[in-house]
């Protein structure tokens, strides 16, 4: 709350924030200070949007998975502002809610260091049709690869 206050004093625009219960918060103490919901409070449907707008955020930063059709639809109905990631990378885990890049790459994707360990090749194990000792399936597979987002066009 203290940051949050010296931010409000030395005119900060707004502050994305995930946490409902800290806006509450910031509510109470700062109602001046404009929030925005962060791309980790998954707002992925209309219903999600219309939530955000009765917590009172003015802008809800809109979950990576969503594909164009889904986006238009919500900025069609104008209920509040939102803002989308049009380019860069996607995310194994909804909007960034990952554990795995703290666990194997020390960094934490939810503080915005993410380590992408979702990009790395893996090897593939599976069970033998005796189902009692794990083989090989495939060599350096990319398999949790999402690849990129690139909407610019």
């Amino acid at each position: 709350m203290e940051y949050a206050a010296s931010l409000y004093q030395s005119g900060v625009d707004a502050l994305i924030i995930q946490d409902l219960g800290f806006a509450d918060l910031l509510k109470r103490y700062l109602p001046n200070m404009e929030l925005h919901l962060s791309t980790q409070g998954t707002i992925y449907n209309m219903e999600g949007v219309k939530a955000a707008k009765k917590l009172n955020f003015s802008r809800a930063v809109l979950a990576r998975e969503m594909n164009l059709d889904e986006i238009k639809s919500i900025v069609d109905e104008n209920i509040m502002e939102v803002e989308v990631f049009i380019h860069g990378a996607l995310c194994i885990c909804y909007s960034g809610q990952c554990q795995m890049s703290m666990e194997i790459g020390g960094r934490s994707g939810n503080r915005g260091v993410c380590a992408q360990p979702c990009r790395l090749p893996y090897d593939i194990y599976g069970m033998t049709n005796s189902g009692k000792e794990p083989r090989l399936l495939s060599m350096k597979n990319f398999a949790l690869s999402p690849k990129d987002l690139c909407t610019l066009d």
